[in-house]
């Protein structure tokens, strides 16, 4: 209810009485002060949280990050089985919303994967993955500029390899996070 109040009397001070302004100026001065001292305060609890200990293991190890990075890549290869499908069955290029998720989650995915890759403990297989969806990535983004944003149909060829780089890199960075020894 005091909260009210004070809301009431904040609209009647804004565009009724210009005598109280300056009430109006210190209470936002403190509340700005108070708002960055909370910040300030749950910022520091966080860090001391996340603060690591000598030895102890991070949340986001190498292997956690190459799954992340496989389940971003699943889920852009639903997207882009989806453009297949719509490229192939009706002739035409895929709505622009489903291509820039597809491909958002696709270059979110290979970030990661990047990242991965300067850390130690990589999986061979996984950074062979890397190097394929890279190569795969550039297919893409050719498709994109050069065919979907011109109006032009995507060829089918160009489709295909980016089909196949896209589907030999995630398997590829899967068993690196899953299955095979690290180098």
């Amino acid at each position: 209810m005091e909260k009210l109040r004070w809301l009431a009397g904040l609209v009647e001070a804004t565009f009724f009485n210009p005598a109280r302004r300056a009430d109006r100026r210190a209470y936002r001065t403190s509340l700005r002060s108070h708002s960055k001292r909370t910040v300030r305060r749950n910022l520091r609890s966080i860090c001391e949280s996340v603060t690591l200990k000598s030895g102890e293991e991070g949340l986001m190890d190498v292997m956690n990050m190459l799954q992340a990075a496989t389940i971003l890549l699943l889920l852009a290869a639903l997207g882009g089985v989806a453009m297949a499908a719509r490229r192939f069955a009706n002739k035409v290029n895929p709505p622009d919303w489903l291509a820039m998720a597809h491909g958002f989650l696709a270059s979110a995915a290979l970030a990661l994967l990047v990242y991965a890759a300067f850390q130690d403990g990589v999986p061979a297989s996984a950074a062979t993955g890397i190097v394929v969806l890279l190569a795969g990535s550039a297919g893409g983004i050719l498709m994109n500029l050069r065919y979907h944003l011109a109006g032009k149909l995507i060829p089918q060829w160009l489709l295909h390899v980016h089909i196949l780089l896209g589907v030999v890199g995630t398997t590829l960075v899967a068993w690196g996070a899953w299955g095979a020894p690290t180098s």
